[in-house]
């Protein structure tokens, strides 16, 4: 969770609305592990911070993978997973794309961006 004050300008002058105090939660997905060898096209493994809730169901790590498909074309998506990078589910999670390879994207529609920091 992060803080942050906005201060908003009007006008030309130094005529400034009173400040806002926001909390802003930013949704990261660590890189853990890039090309994961057991899967077709190139599939990494991330951590989401904060977890994914789906349903009942908590998410914390998530398979990326982008794949060119001969009749389909490309497309990127994203399963859940392990911290190993075996998926558990092989359905689909909301923010997988066709006609792109892009897992920044993807994320992106998931609701994270990609943080290539080292996780600790």
């Amino acid at each position: 969770m992060l803080d942050f004050f906005f201060f908003f300008i009007r006008g030309e002058g130094i005529n400034l609305l009173p400040f806002i105090y926001r909390k802003v939660y930013l949704m990261i997905a660590y890189l853990i592990k890039e090309e994961i060898e057991k899967y077709i096209g190139y599939a990494n493994l991330y951590r989401l911070v904060p977890s994914f809730i789906d349903g009942d169901k908590e998410i914390k790590f998530i398979v990326v993978s982008a794949v060119s498909i001969l009749m389909d074309g490309y497309e990127t998506y994203i399963f859940e997973s392990d911290e190993f990078g075996v998926v558990l589910n092989w359905n689909e999670l909301n923010g997988s794309v066709r006609g792109v390879l892009d897992h920044e994207l993807a994320l992106s529609n998931f609701g994270y961006i990609v943080d290539y920091s080292e996780w600790v």
